[in-house]
């Protein structure tokens, strides 16, 4: 069975938003939701989208498995929305679909123009929008139906630099080093080793990124680049790659830079004997979420209206203070927490917090040298706390990372994110945990979360009384336990 010529067919909107866009870059082809309608025959369809290295290729396919017709002819278009609704990269097309085939349009857009030139119009929230609109061919349109569709992509992000140290004493085939844990659930951890080769009587710097033990399949996009003493990118190289189970599990760099160029200009490129490279690595974690989240059919004229009726929100000084964070662009001075270098903008980091204020306001030899050694603080924490800083934003916490985070916020003066963490420690308090929060909250100060933690022993009394943490509190702060267990015992006598 085939499909007839008809008069009348309704105009299909398909709008599907995708969150966290920027991991496009770094994920296999994405899929939209399926979407259905009785306005196109029952036939079911979807929508895919690729970001290549230069271009964006969207895919329109007819899915298997509906009960429409055996080939049904369609017309449709598929435009990219900016951040005021309208639409701005539009391609147009028509064939008739048998089930499972497709449109392909190759080379829609330039990566460049949609996530650098154009950031800010086409991902407000590092959010891309796409409008598809579908519509029987050579028919007059009478109605018009709506769908609302939302993916959420999710990808591990790290940026840091790498320290190198003594670095002329390196010999042939000798590694260093360097493992980098995951600041996403689901990503990979890295091992990242570095060593000399040598090629045609030259010595080669050689960068290998292995993923470790996993059971699936990550694409890392990135970038490693040598820096000067100024901080400035001497060489960079770009990295693109499938780490497959279980055929490809590392990623190199072969020939990175030569041993005598470093040499040559040891006081710009080797100060101290120390080889800084920065780190800029994406890893797709894939699909966090997807679903139709709205559908509407009404009666209609043909027209369709692109105005904006405040569904986006335009707010993109955030992801440009965050891009800045990672990219390092003409940072000032660097952070140095374990063996983690972190470049970072003075004027951000004073403003935001009186401690880093102060810090740069002094002179000393650390502020001289360019670099300043954070010792008390975890680079995990310290990273996190800088994100903070530049984003106003806190990623997914658990436990431990909270209750470093709120001895970091508190240590660099910012009571935001110490009202956060604190609120994170409140809501999650166990007995195991209860007596550490007890002491932390004592130490800086925080009286509501002192309070908390109080009322919950006083719930939970029995089995913090009798555990080893209790215990081991008494032993090192017998003052602060015999005040709890007075609070507990007078508010159970006045009960």
């Amino acid at each position: 069975m085939t499909s007839t010529c008809v008069n009348d067919s309704t105009l299909l909107t398909y709008v599907w938003t995708i969150e966290n866009s920027s991991a496009l870059r770094c994920s296999p082809p994405i899929r939209s939701p399926d979407f259905i309608f009785k306005s196109l025959e029952n036939t079911k369809w979807s929508l895919r989208i690729v970001a290549n290295k230069e271009d964006i290729c969207f895919f329109l396919k007819r899915e298997k498995g509906d009960n429409g017709l055996d080939e049904i002819g369609i017309s449709f278009e598929i435009d990219l929305l900016t951040s005021d609704g309208s639409p701005t990269i539009e391609k147009k097309g028509k064939m008739p679909f048998k089930r499972r085939d497709y449109f392909k349009f190759d080379g829609f857009a330039k990566i460049s123009e949609v996530f650098m030139d154009r950031r800010e119009a086409f991902l407000p929230k590092d959010t891309l929008t796409v409008q598809c609109r579908m519509w029987k061919t050579d028919a007059k349109i009478s109605a018009h139906d709506v769908c609302f569709a939302k993916t959420r992509l999710e990808a591990d992000r790290q940026s840091f630099v790498w320290t190198v140290r003594q670095f002329s004493k390196l010999q042939l085939n000798e590694k260093m080093s360097h493992y980098l844990k995951p600041a996403t659930k689901g990503a990979p951890e890295l091992y990242l080793t570095l060593s000399l080769n040598e090629k045609d009587g030259e010595q080669y710097i050689h960068i290998k990124i292995d993923r470790g033990v996993v059971t699936r399949n990550f694409f890392i996009a990135g970038e490693i680049s040598l820096l000067n003493i100024e901080g400035k990118t001497v060489h960079s190289q770009e990295i693109q790659a499938w780490l497959s189970v279980p055929k490809k599990s590392f990623y190199e760099l072969d020939n990175f830079f030569t041993k005598s160029k470093l040499m040559e200009d040891k006081a710009s490129l080797l100060p101290n004997d120390v080889l800084c490279l920065r780190c800029l690595f994406e890893i797709g974690i894939g699909v966090n979420s997807s679903l139709i989240e709205y559908i509407s059919s009404e009666k209609s004229s043909p027209v369709v209206s692109y105005t904006n009726t405040n569904l986006f929100s335009c707010c993109p000084l955030e992801e440009d203070l965050k891009y800045l964070y990672e990219d390092g662009y003409l940072s000032d001075i660097s952070l140095q927490a374990g063996f983690n270098c972190f470049v970072v903008h003075k004027n951000i980091l004073a403003a935001r917090s009186p401690v880093f204020k102060a810090l740069f306001e002094k002179e000393s030899k650390e502020m001289s040298s360019g670099c300043i050694n954070i010792a008390k603080l975890d680079p995990d924490i310290l990273r996190r706390l800088l994100l903070y800083i530049y984003t106003d934003s806190v990623e997914y916490l658990q436990w431990e990372t909270a209750f470093n985070l709120f001895k970091g916020a508190d240590m660099y003066g910012l009571q935001d994110l110490k009202e956060h963490c604190s609120s994170f420690l409140k809501s999650n308090l166990t007995s195991t945990t209860a007596c550490d929060a007890l002491v932390l909250a004592e130490m800086h100060h925080d009286v509501k979360l002192k309070e908390t933690v109080r009322g919950f022993i006083l719930k939970h009394d029995e089995e913090i009384f009798n555990s080893d943490a209790w215990s081991s509190l008494k032993s090192k702060n017998l003052k602060l336990a015999m005040e709890v267990m007075e609070y507990v015992y007078l508010k159970k006598l006045n009960k």
